[in-house]
């Protein structure tokens, strides 16, 4: 009788832990989005390498491949302001990105600032 009672506890233990490693997965697997998209400039198309990305409120940024492309991985499901950043472009702050999709895809355009403003 105290081997069956011992058992017991030790299935019903093991399967509780089980359970609760799993909600864990699953919980963070679905809170998490990635925000992704291209830089090109505005009047010529052509994608822009280097641009800098930075959500505001974290103190990190990322930059564009060299084919205008960037990726936020693992970011918190919410709306996001973005702040992008290019020397010689004017800078572009996308309002009330919304990252509530596995992934959210964006494409932004900058605007070439002329030279007679310098």
């Amino acid at each position: 009788m105290k081997k069956l009672v011992i058992t017991a506890a030790m299935v019903i233990g093991s399967l509780y832990s089980f359970a609760n490693m799993n909600n864990l997965e699953v919980s963070s697997v679905v809170a998490k989005s990635q925000i992704e998209g291209r830089v090109v400039d505005k009047t010529t198309g052509e994608a822009l390498a280097g641009v800098a990305i930075q959500l505001q409120g974290c103190d990190s940024r990322i930059f564009t491949d060299l084919n205008g492309n960037f990726s936020i991985p693992d970011v918190d499901m919410g709306t996001y302001n973005l702040d992008v950043s290019y020397v010689s472009y004017q800078n572009v702050t996308l309002k009330a990105v919304n990252a509530n999709a596995l992934e959210t895809n964006l494409k932004v355009e900058l605007e070439s600032v002329s030279s007679d403003r310098f």
